[in-house]
């Protein structure tokens, strides 16, 4: 398992941007975007990452950067806590 950080690189109250680190190396970006009703995000890497480490970063995102759940009253649950 890749030893992956996620650093913010902005914050908007519609849209937020993560760097994903593999030590010092960038090695990929997260764009979430947050619409009326659905949430986007779209996940880029480096062609040197292994599938396993795709699917690490993919896991990551579905499972700790919260997606927000729809129905809410703000269509927010919380906001990402990775970093």
């Amino acid at each position: 398992m890749a030893d992956l950080k996620f650093e913010r690189e902005v914050r908007t109250p519609y849209s937020e941007a993560y760097l994903v680190m593999e030590q010092e190396r960038q090695v990929g970006r997260v764009d979430i975007h947050f619409a009326a009703e659905m949430v986007h995000v779209a996940v880029s890497v480096d062609e040197s990452l292994t599938q396993e480490t795709v699917q690490q970063i993919i896991d990551t995102v579905d499972e700790d950067m919260s997606i927000p759940k729809m129905g809410s009253k703000t269509g927010r649950s919380r906001r990402p806590s990775m970093m």
